[in-house]
């Protein structure tokens, strides 16, 4: 039985660290996400560019 709880403490252990990944992998997303909608509400976007005639 300790064989199998200790089993279920490394699956936890790698489960957490595997989730930790991901969550700060989504927040920076989700920052980059935010900052490119306030900069394109307060007009800051990038310009479309037009060669010169």
């Amino acid at each position: 039985m300790a064989y199998i709880d200790s089993e279920l403490e490394n699956f936890r252990i790698i489960w957490q660290s595997i989730a930790d990944k991901v969550l700060v992998i989504a927040l920076i997303v989700a920052g980059m996400g935010v900052a490119a909608g306030l900069s394109m509400y307060l007009g800051y976007a990038p310009q479309e560019i037009v060669p010169p005639r």
